[in-house]
């Protein structure tokens, strides 16, 4: 049955499934089978289950100034000139804090093996990128044509220039890009969810029913939904939409307000915010009170960076008694608009008690809050204001083993097949047992502790 399903999906999104070049051991299974390293490499590597983004073994890169310089090289793989090439990855590593970055590149050798200066792809890519540990997984695209002469290609991974520190990666795909192939194409109204190989999809399902959560807890789920304001005086449809899903599914969602709207007294809005509160299955938050962005002086500002502190104070007090007011209680938890906050935003954040949690924050000034992160793999967009389940079961499978996730998406965007697509979304969370919870639980760490 699942197959026969992907399959009508598939040929409804005008997919093509891309075939990946094979390279030896690509995902370290085998340990270092494949691949070479420059010194020893019992000092700065080790292939194990801790560093797996899929299957059952990862490469865990240890990079140290005191270790001195490395190179990991893979197996050569034979290529066209002037063929546009596409390496993807996976890297950062299961509750490995940032360290040390590490570099990937793809190098071009002629049938002497002389390095060979890539040429310009056919897409907007770069042939390297550095990448550091940190929470989760996150997918990598570097690109490159093969120049002139180029008979082979391998892909490189390079010591760090930065502090001592892990990182891992995994998962590394080579494709070859057909003449004039775009390798993500802009969606039209009459393809509104992007095409995906209905065969890798299954796969990535399977991996993930062999083993749910890596023998860790179901992770916590928070479903941050923005930008919630008065339509027209009442909520807009697809929010009351997503309010019914919710009761009917039993699923706790969080919704972030622009406080105007309350500012305004839209009587129908407040009263059917204030009705769907009453089910317990809804955490507000602080999303701004105008999410507003201008220019002035020839530069961009935002509601909460470079608009200074005394507008970022206003327009957070303001919010906060607005949610006194007409929702019982100040918000507890806070995300900005466009994600843009500047050092004034910490400031007011820091002056702000009844915040407890920063959806999104800095992790390195964090206002006394807690911080919940972003997983950049896994939302419920992709691209933004498109859910894309394909994407996120990828992102899931990727990312199994992670303590929570914070997913983002915006409702008012979401229409006939986008909204398909969000509520397998959901359906598949259900699936998985995940525990979805409001954001303000993570300041508690009893409360945290005891759903776990």
């Amino acid at each position: 049955m699942l197959f026969s399903v992907l399959g009508l999906l598939f040929m409804a999104s005008g997919a093509h499934a891309r075939q990946a070049i094979p390279l030896p051991n690509a995902g370290f299974e085998n340990g270092m089978g494949g691949w070479t390293i420059t010194v020893d490499e019992n000092n700065i590597v080790q292939a194990t289950p801790e560093a797996a983004s899929l299957g059952k073994v990862g490469l865990r890169v240890n990079s140290d100034p005191e270790l001195g310089p490395f190179e990991i090289v893979s197996s050569d793989v034979p290529v066209e000139p002037g063929t546009t090439y596409v390496v993807t990855f996976w890297s950062g590593g299961g509750g490995v804090q940032p360290g040390s970055d590490i570099g990937v590149k793809m190098y071009f050798s002629d049938s002497t093996g002389n390095s060979l200066t890539p040429a310009e792809a056919s897409i907007r890519k770069w042939p390297g990128v550095r990448v550091s540990g940190g929470r989760f997984f996150n997918k990598s695209t570097i690109a490159a044509a093969a120049p002139d002469d180029a008979e082979n290609l391998s892909i490189h991974i390079l010591s760090g220039k930065g502090e001592a520190g892990a990182v891992d990666i995994d998962d590394f795909k080579i494709y070859a890009l057909d003449a004039g192939e775009d390798w993500s194409p802009k969606l039209t109204a009459e393809q509104p969810v992007p095409p995906f190989d209905p065969v890798e999809l299954a796969a990535f399902l399977e991996e993930i029913a062999d083993n749910p959560y890596r023998n860790q807890a179901p992770p916590k789920v928070v479903l941050k939904l923005d930008d919630l304001k008065a339509h027209n005086g009442d909520a807009h449809p697809k929010w009351k939409e997503v309010a019914d899903l919710a009761k009917e599914k039993n699923v706790t969602v969080t919704f972030g307000i622009i406080a105007k709207g309350m500012d305004d007294n839209a009587t129908e809005f407040l009263a059917w915010a204030r009705d769907f509160q009453s089910t317990g299955l809804v955490e507000y938050w602080n999303h701004g009170y105008d999410h507003a962005a201008w220019k002035a002086d020839g530069k961009s500002l935002k509601e909460f960076k470079g608009s200074g502190y005394a507008h970022q104070k206003e327009h957070f007090e303001r919010s906060q008694q607005l949610a006194s007011e007409y929702l019982g209680a100040p918000f507890t938890t806070f995300g900005p608009p466009f994600g843009a906050t500047d050092e004034d935003t910490v400031r007011v954040l820091s002056e702000t008690p009844d915040i407890t949690v920063w959806l999104y924050g800095k992790t390195d000034d964090s206002a006394g809050k807690v911080i919940l992160e972003r997983c950049w793999s896994l939302n419920i967009e992709a691209p933004l204001f498109v859910p894309n389940y394909a994407a996120f079961v990828e992102g899931y499978a990727h990312n199994r083993g992670s303590e929570y996730f914070v997913v983002q998406g915006h409702p008012s965007h979401w229409s006939g097949e986008r909204w398909d697509q969000f509520v397998q979304i959901i359906d598949f969370l259900v699936e998985q047992k995940v525990h979805f919870v409001k954001a303000s639980e993570f300041s508690d760490k009893a409360v945290v502790s005891a759903i776990q």
